[in-house]
């Protein structure tokens, strides 16, 4: 995940990831609601750093990581969960 580039609030964010049906990572854009499991993390994969570093994303520095655990408090808030169960959680009697 990259640092915010439009000043849209969030919404449409860039991150690196698998590619669908190929096993090789790439660069998106996608919308923020569908990201699940937000997280900081130490990043080890040397395509991942350089591509962090070529485009302008998070660094190793004490302020990203600062930036970061602040946007961790509401950005879980923004996922959307797709395809649940609305019966999924509740108690049956039978």
């Amino acid at each position: 995940m990259f640092s915010p580039l439009w000043g849209d609030g969030y919404e449409e964010i860039k991150v690196i990831g698998r590619l669908k049906n190929r096993k090789n990572l790439g660069v998106i854009i996608t919308s923020s609601k569908y990201i699940r499991n937000w997280r900081l993390q130490k990043v080890f994969q040397p395509f991942i750093v350089k591509t962090m570093q070529e485009r302008g994303g998070w660094d190793a520095t004490e302020e990203s990581k600062r930036r970061i655990e602040n946007m961790l408090v509401w950005l879980p808030n923004r996922t959307v969960v797709v395809g649940k169960d609305p019966l999924e959680g509740t108690l049956c009697n039978k």
